[in-house]
Parts: C-alpha cells; structure tokens; sequence
C-alpha cells in the first residue's frame, strides 16, 4: 500500500445514472469497505468490482435504492422524556 491518507484524501465517491438499475461506490474508508465486504460475505446483492492492492480503495456495485440520504431525527421534547423514563 502507497502510505496513509489523511481523513481529506479518503473520500467516497457514490455514482449512478437515471438509466441504470445500480450505484457504483468508490470509498479509501475502512469502515465502509468492511461494511460492504461483510454484506458480500452475507450474500448482499453487492459486487466487489476493483480491490486496490497499491492504493487504499475499493470499488462496488450495488443496487441504487440501497443509497439513501436522510436528514438526522429531531425528537421532540416529549419524545425525549418518554426515552428517558
């Protein structure tokens, strides 16, 4: 592996088209690629389509309604105090 990156270079990168049914994720994060390889392990529907082994990265396939962006929960105060008790 070519030396370590700074939390700047480790970037991930999610891209698909209208057209296509499946993302492409490119990620030098560890912790995704290890969520991503366990999801393989378990029979996901998710490809491993490049392994580095000169650079940190890896890149997958994976169906695109899997990708999601959701803002954070905002739990009212009422929701707070019933956790709490």
């Amino acid at each position: 592996m070519i030396g370590h990156l700074s939390a700047y270079e480790r970037e991930t990168i999610i891209r698909w088209s209208d057209a296509e049914k499946r993302a492409e994720v490119y990620t030098c994060d560890k912790k995704l690629m290890r969520i991503l390889d366990g999801m393989i392990a378990d029979g996901k529907d998710v490809v491993l389509e490049k392994d580095d082994p000169l650079w940190p990265s890896k890149e997958y396939n994976l169906p695109k309604v899997w990708v999601k962006i959701r803002p954070p929960r905002v739990m009212s105060e009422a929701e707070r105090k019933e956790q709490t008790d």
